[in-house]
């Protein structure tokens, strides 16, 4: 879900190198990913998707939080972001299984179970704020790429 278009205030290669230079929180943040990826794997192995909605939720939020905890402090959401959070929230509790993940920037990604985006895209796309709903599936599977050799 778009909320803005054009370029972010602050990059998020600089953005992630001022975090890590100035937020007391940030070894706590390195520290804690294993457990997080661990978290992630055994949910996906598992298929449980409550379980990886609410991990990618928790994620997302854990780097936010270490963004604005950077100095100065780096807040890319503008007010469609926060309430869209809410409206994520106030709709799973209503028994939609939705979750959603934010990247670097103000834009909002859902997740839902295979075959629901249309109707997520329907549930949000006339949502306040909402410039433009981007509908996309996941991507090939992974691979390895191999680096040429010198």
């Amino acid at each position: 879900l778009v909320t803005a278009e054009g370029p972010k205030s602050i990059g998020s290669t600089r953005a992630m190198n001022l975090t890590a230079d100035t937020s007391p929180y940030f070894p706590a943040w390195v520290e804690n990913q294993d457990l997080d990826l661990k978290a992630m794997r055994e949910a996906i192995f598992a298929r449980d998707f409550e379980q990886l909605g609410e991990l990618s939720e928790f994620s997302c939020l854990k780097m936010h939080a270490l963004a604005m905890s950077a100095r100065p402090g780096i807040v890319y959401w503008n007010a469609t972001t926060v309430e869209l959070i809410h409206a994520v929230r106030r709709l799973r509790r209503q028994g939609h299984p939705i979750y959603f993940t934010i990247d670097a920037g103000p834009q909002v990604k859902l997740i839902g179970p295979p075959g629901s985006g249309g109707q997520m895209r329907r549930l949000f796309e006339d949502f306040p704020g909402v410039q433009q709903a981007i509908l996309t599936g996941l991507g090939p599977s992974a691979y390895l790429v191999e680096e040429p050799e010198a």
